[in-house]
């Protein structure tokens, strides 16, 4: 049990047309900047 690793698998699809983050009510929303965050945030 010792050899155990932790796999997270994080999927997104159709990003092609959502590059730049948008304000909705008052909070960004959307982006390749918020998900590549996103990524960091899971990765530590």
């Amino acid at each position: 049990m010792k050899n155990l690793k932790k796999l997270v698998i994080l999927h997104s699809n159709d990003l092609h047309g959502d590059f730049t983050a948008e304000q909705v009510d008052e909070k960004l929303v959307g982006g390749v900047s918020r998900l590549s965050g996103y990524v960091n945030k899971v990765r530590s």
